[in-house]
């Protein structure tokens, strides 16, 4: 299968979800999923980055969009849209190209991610979303995925992180990186704290490197909050 046909699979999967289960929870698609020549461009140059964040809010549903852009979103959006922009410019002097997708741990809509009802239907769209992981991973073996939520009051983080430890392929665990969520500016001090100690300690910062400490320290988190060990295999 090639990263469309991949793709194809899991927006089929969640269609297929939102129309026969029984759930009163709505899925939101990003449109990008079902961008053509978003997906033949990904088919052509290959995915080099997956950033996964929990699930649709109330902005991503008006604008059918995962971390709905500038102008558009709220203050989650905002941050994780100028990460991105911040990593293509630290990859900008690769020859290679930087390609990024956005997925959700599920698709379900809530106003706050603490407020999503973990059903069946739920439990089934995070199984979805890693089986799409694993083969996007065996399809792109320079794949980064960084997954950001790792805070313990959501339900779905639990749910999430105990059937990625569960299913996850071996090569997704060593693409694997975890960090803080982008509200509230928590991924954005994460960053720039890492990124002072990457200039100070080695004069120079990369995106990489970056998020490779974020991980090392989010580890920690993910055990402590999950009782979860996701050594660190990078």
């Amino acid at each position: 299968m090639n990263n469309s046909q991949i793709i194809n699979e899991l927006v089929a999967n969640y269609e297929y979800l939102s129309s026969n289960s029984e759930t009163s929870q709505e899925i939101i698609i990003d449109k990008n999923l079902k961008e053509p020549n978003e997906l033949t461009k990904l088919d052509s140059e290959g995915i080099q980055f997956i950033l996964v964040g929990d699930n649709p809010g109330t902005k991503e549903k008006i604008n059918q969009e995962y971390f709905t852009r500038k102008g558009n979103g709220g203050s989650a959006g905002n941050y994780a849209r100028t990460f991105l922009d911040i990593a293509r410019f630290y990859e900008s002097k690769r020859e290679n190209p930087f390609n990024y997708l956005i997925l959700n741990k599920t698709p379900f809509y809530s106003s706050s991610t603490k407020k999503l009802n973990i059903d069946s239907a739920v439990e089934q769209s995070i199984d979805y979303v890693i089986d799409t992981l694993n083969k996007l991973v065996k399809k792109n073996p320079s794949l980064l995925v960084l997954i950001v939520g790792i805070g313990k009051s959501a339900k779905l983080n639990q749910e999430f992180f105990s059937r990625l430890h569960t299913s996850m392929s071996v090569q997704l665990g060593q693409t694997l990186r975890f960090a803080k969520h982008f509200s509230n500016g928590n991924f954005h001090d994460q960053w720039l704290r890492n990124d002072l100690i990457g200039m100070k300690n080695q004069g120079v910062s990369t995106l990489k490197s970056n998020i490779n400490r974020i991980h090392i320290e989010s580890l920690e988190v993910v055990k402590r909050n999950f009782k979860l060990d996701f050594e660190f295999r990078g």
